[in-house]
């Protein structure tokens, strides 16, 4: 399994160069992290309250999940989007941006190359019939429950708002393992180092009612201040869990990628010379 993640990369990098070689290159400054769409699409469970004594305001009740699984890659900005660079005033441009000369990046928009995916999420849906709304005065929570390596990061990411904020970790301000959350489609960015060792990471979540409201009005869909941190599960309420996996290659040695990459790059300065005549001819 290594050997293919190994070829992947390899391939990957020759392929960028061969754009490059044959001018098809598209490389420039961008202003959001690429799309979960632009990594191969979202990866969404869909949290309902169930079971309700009340489905318009509920006391009692439990949480379910819908979830089809997957295992997406986490990548580099070059393997995502070959040949772009962040903006030097976006706020994840030092932990995900490309390194200086990768993919052309200018050493003013470089930032520490790390691997990154958003395509999990969540989302929550109700109708008041089958599926019930928040209790008026509590909010949805998120806790993480288990990771499985301490390499692994979380963001709360907001291109509109440039919020890049560390969370469901102690060492952010206020933050602690849990968030609060409005209920809306959100997508958090998991990201680990560009030397983190080729494998399967996991992160397992929970999500409960809350004895809280969502009151933030500058962190978007999530909250993480103090009264987030401080709030309490409502116990009339069973929780739901998740559990989200990623897969990372395994990076190849340097004299694999270098043959690798001079095979991948002769086939293409031949592809693109055969186009040439045909376009002269």
């Amino acid at each position: 399994m290594k050997k293919v993640w190994a070829f992947g990369a390899a391939v990957a990098v020759a392929a960028a160069a061969w754009a490059a070689l044959c001018g098809q290159a598209r490389a420039g400054e961008i202003t959001a992290i690429p799309s979960p769409m632009a990594q191969g699409g979202m990866i969404m469970p869909t949290f309902s309250i169930i079971n309700a004594d009340d489905y318009g305001n509920p006391t009692a009740g439990q949480l379910s999940v819908s979830f089809s699984p997957s295992v997406p890659l986490m990548q580099s900005l070059e393997q995502w989007s070959p040949g772009s660079w962040f903006a030097t005033g976006a706020a994840w441009r030092a932990d995900i941006g490309s390194p200086t000369g990768v993919g052309g990046t200018p050493a003013a928009n470089a930032g520490a190359g790390g691997l990154f995916s958003s395509r999990y999420g969540f989302q929550f849906a109700a109708d008041g019939s089958t599926t019930a709304f928040v209790p008026t005065g509590k909010s949805l929570g998120i806790r993480l429950t288990s990771v499985s390596s301490g390499l692994l990061d979380i963001y709360n990411y907001d291109s509109g708002l440039n919020l890049w904020d560390s969370i469901f970790t102690a060492t952010s301000p206020a933050s602690g393992s849990q968030v609060l959350w409005d209920g809306t489609m959100w997508h958090n960015l998991f990201v680990l180092p560009s030397t983190a060792p080729g494998g399967t990471y996991t992160a397992e979540f929970e999500v409960f009612i809350a004895n809280a409201a969502f009151t933030s009005t500058t962190t978007g869909k999530a909250q993480y201040d103090a009264t987030a941190l401080a709030a309490t599960e409502d116990v009339n309420f069973t929780p739901a869990s998740v559990t989200y996996t990623w897969d990372v290659a395994a990076v190849p040695e340097p004299s694999t990628i270098m043959m690798l990459t001079t095979v991948a790059v002769g086939a293409g300065l031949a592809s693109c010379r055969r186009l040439r005549r045909r376009q002269e001819g």
